[in-house]
């Protein structure tokens, strides 16, 4: 997976990163304002988060309003395969992502499809492609666990493979 195709650099400070109606709620909305705000996509790493993200990180992207979404979706895809075999909380965390854009593909979750087919490049639609099918291939598989990768991938995400 490549997301060096994708914006790099601090989400801006002058911007919220929680949904606005989460922010004031003394828990996860403050704290995904807190820790995103203003922060360099380089720095969303899974010891940043499971260190500095005092809430349950691994559901931290639910909590993240539509631009910044955007913005730090790569990271997340990139802690996913990354982290994936020696982090409980990655593998959390792939297992939301790809129910996520399993959930986008049926057509129940077009407040986060809309935006990423507004906002990303055919080629970065291709780089969700491939983190689903590496997770399906090098993740589920050889495990033979739970998949939602392969049929996201299969319903909406593969035409943006290369």
């Amino acid at each position: 997976m490549n997301i060096d195709i994708f914006p790099s650099g601090a989400f801006p400070k002058e911007r919220h990163a929680a949904f606005k109606d989460h922010i004031g709620d003394g828990w996860v909305g403050d704290e995904t304002e807190r820790f995103f705000r203003g922060r360099d996509l380089a720095d969303v790493t899974c010891e940043t988060l499971s260190h500095e993200y005092k809430e349950v990180w691994w559901a931290a992207h639910n909590y993240l309003n539509e631009e910044a979404y955007l913005f730090f979706l790569p990271a997340f895809l990139k802690i996913a395969l990354k982290d994936y075999l020696v982090n409980e909380g990655a593998r959390v965390l792939a297992d939301a992502l790809a129910h996520g854009f399993f959930r986008m593909a049926k057509g129940e979750q077009d407040h986060r499809l809309l935006p990423i087919l507004r906002g990303y490049s055919r080629e970065q639609l291709g780089e969700i492609a491939q983190f689903l099918r590496e997770l399906s291939r090098d993740r589920y598989k050889p495990v033979n666990d739970c998949d939602d990768a392969e049929p996201a991938l299969e319903l909406f995400w593969k035409q943006y493979l290369n």
